[in-house]
């Protein structure tokens, strides 16, 4: 008879034939190799006449014996067809293996045998074992980190150097060869990309003997965890009570897990905490290392670091401001030295207030005001405010003695540190009389918005009782007194009309002194009033040096453009010019020459004195323009070139002026208190328009 042939068995039993073929079936020299029948095969019941070449023709039985183990006989058809029974699980487990001795014996229904035969067979039953390393990622957890890179996942099995294992991660396949009994694969970490926080990836992985037999699927899971998070809580400013005891420092944390180390490193010292169940941790920094904190430090760092049990990192930092000096009060009002006068005694109130550093909002500041003898007259217990002032204002001050002497004293206390001020004052109730503004800002009293019939000099009081006298006096800077009255006090406030002689009398570029004294119904002088102005007139006209011949000047007058023509364009001239005959002198030839449309007279009989007058009357014609055409022209010589030249005039209508020339030297230029011309004539000049009055 024939053997059970390798040929036969790859066509019909499937992994059997396909996996474990004779090593020469292409007619080669050698003798075939053994055939190879697996697991499947026994327990498929796929052993037949069909699937080798074994036909028990003229038989009704065919025996088996594998091995040792005679088998029960099988039954044959009348075509010679016969089929091994499918095997248990147990009884495949029970077949002699590798190498084994096949052989075989046909009967006829008479029991008579028929044929018989002998095949050396590899029998391979017993599947492979697979299994997968763990735990994966080195904690079954894939962090943060990990999942930027490849991932490395290895197992071990007993399937034959060079089996192919199928690994399986999150549905995607991953081929690995089998060496030594060890696999492993790599995953791409763009395969890792797209996995979610807090997955479950599943791994399985696959592998076959040689001989086809499945393993059992090895199976595991992985988690991801990519998140953890940490806080610190807002920590306030440092100061000073900061440093009296322990320091803790606060936070939470996020994905962290119960027992996690948390490090804080403050001012450069690291502390370490354990997170708590629910997310929070807290470190405590010793009294010792916050006393020993500078001085001079004005921010501290505080860090905090801390990783889930994944391995996933996180951090938070916070920069604490610090200001370690001591808690400060200080009074402001009223400061040392100062005096508690008649206003307050006239309101009937005291507000005493200061402000104070490094003492928290809410602290209670200890007030008293004590007299020479140390005896509290006044006490209260302000509140400091969030910006650190305090202010406390006493309703009642009938305590406060006039010309007394007392001190107000602080004292505030912030977690065990005490901060002191006081302040000297004096109470003096003297009363007030005062000026009201009587010039301009620069202190010019403008002699034509006085009205001679409706002209008063007012003025206010403190503390001074209404029916009270005030005397207001008036006094030029010669010394002679223009006005001695009084005036009477009515709701802290009087007046005085001024007469209109008084008014008359005064002169531009004047100074004038205004007083004004009061006493109150006890008899007690307020200090005087005084105010100093001077009397402003404008100038009509202007005096300028036209043009210089050597030491000739081309004098020249013009208008005012400021002052406006009346509609008949009628001008009446009279300037009176003085000047030092030291400096200049008048020239009588060229004469004088009058702008077209007047008459002009001019009276030169005093010029060897420094004194020419100019007069004219008349209409000025259409023409007439007051910026480019003289009124009156004439000539002056210079008599001393390094002197500045100054004149004086004096106008018909009111109003003084002065021209001032300088030198073709540098030179210092003053304006004094009435309508002033300054002209250079070359050099450095510098020019001085500070007086009241002045206008230049």
């Amino acid at each position: 008879g024939g053997g059970i042939n390798a040929g036969a068995l790859a066509a019909g039993v499937g992994l059997a034939g396909a996996g474990v073929m004779a090593a020469d079936s292409g007619g080669g020299s050698g003798a075939p190799a053994p055939e190879t029948f697996n697991r499947a095969d026994f327990l498929s019941g796929g052993i037949s006449s069909s699937t080798t070449d074994i036909v028990a023709e003229g038989a009704s039985t065919i025996v088996f014996t594998i091995g040792d183990d005679e088998q029960a006989p099988v039954a044959v058809d009348a075509d010679g067809n016969w089929t091994l029974p499918a095997f248990s699980g147990a009884e495949a487990d029970a077949l002699p293996q590798g190498e084994v001795e096949v052989s075989w014996t046909s009967f006829d229904s008479d029991g008579e045998e028929v044929d018989s035969g002998t095949e050396t067979v590899i029998i391979d039953t017993i599947p492979p074992v697979v299994a997968i390393d763990g735990p994966i990622a080195g904690d079954d957890v894939i962090n943060a980190a990990e999942q930027d890179a490849a991932l490395t996942v290895s197992g071990t099995t007993d399937a034959e150097d060079g089996q192919e294992v199928t690994v399986t991660v999150n549905g995607v396949e991953y081929t690995a060869t089998a060496a030594g009994g060890a696999w492993s694969v790599e995953v791409p970490a763009a395969d890792l990309a797209g996995l979610g926080d807090g997955d479950t990836v599943a791994v399985t992985a696959d592998v076959a003997d040689a001989a086809g037999n499945p393993a059992a699927q090895a199976s595991a899971s992985v988690d991801t965890d990519f998140s953890a998070g940490i806080a610190i809580d807002a920590i306030g400013d440092l100061n000073a009570a900061s440093r009296l005891d322990d320091f803790e420092i606060t936070g939470t944390s996020t994905g962290v897990e119960a027992g996690q180390t948390v490090t804080v490193t403050f001012n450069g010292t690291d502390y370490t905490g354990d997170v708590q169940g629910d997310g929070t941790w807290s470190v405590t920094v010793p009294q010792a290392d916050m006393a020993a904190i500078g001085d001079e430090v004005s921010e501290v760092t505080a860090s905090a670091e801390v990783s889930d049990a994944a391995g996933n990192g996180a951090s938070a930092s916070q920069d604490v401001a610090a200001d370690f000096s001591e808690p400060s009060i200080s009074i402001a009002d009223p400061a040392d030295g100062s005096t508690i006068g008649i206003e307050v005694q006239e309101a009937g109130e005291l507000t005493v207030s200061g402000s104070t550093g490094n003492v928290s909002a809410g602290q209670e500041v200890t007030l008293e005001i004590r007299d020479g003898a140390g005896a509290v007259v006044l006490s209260a217990t302000p509140a400091v405010a969030a910006d650190g002032s305090w202010t406390h204002t006493f309703a009642d001050i009938s305590g406060l003695a006039d010309e007394t002497g007392y001190t107000i004293s602080t004292e505030v206390e912030d977690a065990g540190l005490t901060a002191s001020a006081s302040a000297d004052v004096s109470v003096d109730y003297k009363p007030i009389v005062a000026l009201d503004d009587l010039g301009d800002d620069e202190g010019a009293l403008i002699l034509e918005d006085l009205d001679p019939s409706d002209s008063e000099i007012s003025g206010t009081t403190v503390g001074i009782e209404d029916g009270q006298a005030v005397t207001v006096r008036i006094t030029d800077a010669d010394g002679t007194e223009l006005l001695n009255d009084t005036a009477t006090v009515t709701a802290n406030a009087w007046a005085l009309a001024v007469p209109a002689a008084v008014i008359d009398a005064l002169e531009a570029g004047m100074d004038y002194t205004v007083t004004a004294n009061a006493a109150n119904a006890a008899g007690r002088d307020a200090d005087e009033a005084s105010e100093t102005v001077t009397g402003y007139a404008e100038a009509p006209n202007y005096l300028i040096a036209g043009g210089a011949d050597g030491t000739e000047l081309s004098m020249q007058i013009f208008m005012d453009p400021r002052f406006e023509l009346p509609g008949d364009r009628g001008v009446s001239l009279g300037e009176e010019v003085s000047f030092d005959t030291s400096v200049l002198a008048y020239l009588a030839d060229p004469a004088p020459v009058y702008t077209a449309g007047l008459t002009g007279i001019t009276n030169a009989s005093s010029a060897d004195t420094g004194q020419v007058t100019f007069g004219s009357i008349g209409f000025l014609p259409g023409t007439f323009e007051p910026s480019q055409d003289a009124l009156v022209s004439f000539a002056m010589n210079v008599a001393d070139a390094g002197t500045v030249a100054q004149i004086d005039v004096e106008t018909s209508g009111g109003g003084s002026y002065t021209s001032f020339i300088g030198t073709a030297s540098d030179d210092t230029i003053a304006a004094n208190n009435v309508d002033s011309v300054v002209q250079g004539r070359g050099g450095d000049d510098a020019i001085d328009i500070s007086a009241p009055g002045a206008n230049t």
